[in-house]
């Protein structure tokens, strides 16, 4: 099925009480709920239990980035409380700028901005360190000059002290201390986005090893996820929405057990809307490849692009990748994703989707309807009516795609 040519926002609304918003998590984390849907079939059970509903020889794909304290809270000459939101370094890498000493640039969302004078310098303090914060271009996003006095500590040293967890706009309150564990999951490893991957927050070292049961495996990528995650669709024809570009980098190992399971006809399962669309890019990147694109500054998939046809089947994009991931320094693809799934997308790799349940109209749930097709009501019917908790802290769901 192509691209539509138009695609109603209005369509992927649902009313969502906001006692049904989840405001922490359970504990422990695989204690959730969590619905499992196959064949039109819709099964109630506990996250713990994940494993015993997967095909055995399944491979299970999360996204292993680690959020990073980016709310960072200000006070001006006049007492005004200024919050700044960091969205992305300017002119370098998440990874680059976390380790950099002395100073960074970063690109920047600021609640109440309008109190913050033009060239007022802002600072914090603790008994050591001080960190200054200055406007350094007032187009939008606001370009932030951050700088401290200790050329010992790096950036993320910076964060640690100072930044607060990024929790979503939609958690109706501040972070607390058990937040720093619960809004991380147990795997993340790469420091750089502003929002978790939820999906994987319910994934206990128990469910890892339960996998092996069932002769399932467990892979990682990496996806930094950026604010543009909570971007409401407020256009009329979803198509018109933007999707900002998010950094990606997948190992030459995942890529061999990604093909592997293509090989020998076995399941793929995405934990997450982000591990989703980083795997559903590859066939893209491949393409990219075996067309001659160059490629040296990294992988670049725009919004559709993945919706281009072509016959080329995905063991050929998949080896492609290989044979190039093998001759890259680090054994990795890198690059970047707006890869925007609606539905008339053509899926090639994930054939189970672990997710948590999504917003009204967002994105997210439009990647969910084009995974279930209008079934995506059903689903959700059952879960508000059955007492399921939603959004980031909220229970999950297993997905088996529609053929």
């Amino acid at each position: 099925m192509p691209l539509p040519d138009y695609l109603i926002a209005s369509d992927f609304q649902y009313k969502l009480p906001n006692d049904r918003i989840a405001l922490y998590p359970a504990e422990p984390r695989d204690s959730s709920k969590l619905l499992v849907y196959a064949g039109g079939a819709i099964t109630d059970s506990k996250f713990g239990m994940l494993p015993d509903h997967l095909p055995n020889g399944t491979l299970l794909v999360a996204n292993d980035t680690a959020v990073v304290n980016a709310r960072l809270i200000f006070y001006t000459e006049a007492n005004q409380r200024i919050e700044i939101f960091l969205l992305e370094p300017v002119g370098q890498t998440c990874e680059n700028a976390l380790v950099e000493k002395e100073k960074v640039v970063m690109n920047c969302l600021i609640g109440n901005k309008r109190k913050w004078k033009r060239n007022e310098k802002l600072k914090t303090k603790n008994e050591k360190l001080e960190l200054v914060a200055l406007v350094t271009d007032a187009s939008q996003p606001f370009h932030v000059t951050l700088s401290w006095n200790d050329d010992s500590k790096t950036f993320a040293d910076i964060l640690n002290a100072f930044g607060h967890v990024p929790l979503p706009p939609y958690i109706k309150r501040n972070d607390e201390p058990s937040d720093g564990n619960t809004y991380q999951t147990v795997y993340a490893e790469h420091l750089g986005p502003v929002a978790a991957p939820t999906a994987g927050l319910h994934i206990t070292p128990h469910v890892i090893s339960k996998l092996s049961s069932k002769d399932c495996a467990f892979a990682r990528l990496t996806l930094h996820i950026g604010a543009g995650t909570f971007k409401p669709v407020d256009v009329e024809n979803a198509l018109e929405h933007e999707m900002h570009p998010e950094a990606f980098s997948i190992s030459l190992e995942t890529l061999q057990m990604l093909l592997s399971q293509v090989l020998h006809n076995k399941p793929i399962a995405a934990v997450g809307t982000t591990a989703t669309r980083t795997l559903e890019s590859l066939h893209a990147m491949g393409v990219q490849l075996l067309k001659g694109i160059d490629v040296s500054n990294g992988f670049d998939i725009t919004q559709f692009e993945a919706y281009e046809a072509n016959h080329t089947s995905t063991e050929q994009t998949l080896n492609a990748l290989v044979t190039y991931a093998e001759k890259q320094p680090d054994k990795k693809l890198h690059g970047k994703t707006r890869l925007m799934i609606v539905p008339g997308f053509q899926f090639r790799i994930v054939n189970y989707l672990v997710t948590n349940f999504h917003q009204p109209g967002s994105t997210l749930l439009m990647l969910v309807s084009a995974f279930v097709g209008n079934d995506w009501k059903k689903i959700y019917d059952h879960a508000l009516q059955n007492n399921y908790r939603f959004l980031s802290y909220g229970d999950s769901s297993l997905l088996k795609r529609q053929p």
